[in-house]
């Protein structure tokens, strides 16, 4: 899952197809060419305040940049339909999701999968 938001949001916008976390957030969970990313955006994102508006599939990995295929959603997920479908170990991740502008970090399939069901154009 990737969170994005602030200022960040100028730099590499959500549908741009390039990522790079805070320092240490991408090699941590192995994230590798295929893997699917739901693309979420914090409250200070213009546009998508707290919402998913789409996903992301790893086209690459070079050091600390993850490029990817955008890939919009028939309509944005907000956070409390996220925080409904994801499973309960998913939800102890986003307990501070506040706090995580520029943050990459692994959810469990059947988390992204609850997610995006019937979503993906």
């Amino acid at each position: 899952m990737v969170i994005s938001g602030g200022e960040y949001a100028v730099e590499a916008p959500v549908d741009g197809g390039h990522y790079e976390p805070s320092k240490g957030w991408t090699n941590n969970i192995g994230i590798s060419k295929g893997d699917q990313m739901l693309l979420y955006c914090t409250v200070s994102y213009p546009g998508y305040r707290k919402e998913a508006p789409g996903i992301g599939e790893v086209s690459g990995v070079e050091g600390s940049i993850v490029s990817y295929e955008y890939k919009p959603i028939v309509r944005p997920v907000n956070l409390s339909a996220i925080r409904a479908r994801f499973t309960s170990p998913g939800n102890k991740q986003l307990e501070n999701i506040r706090f995580r502008a520029k943050r990459l970090f692994k959810i469990e399939q059947e988390s992204f999968h609850r997610v995006v069901a019937g979503l993906i154009s």
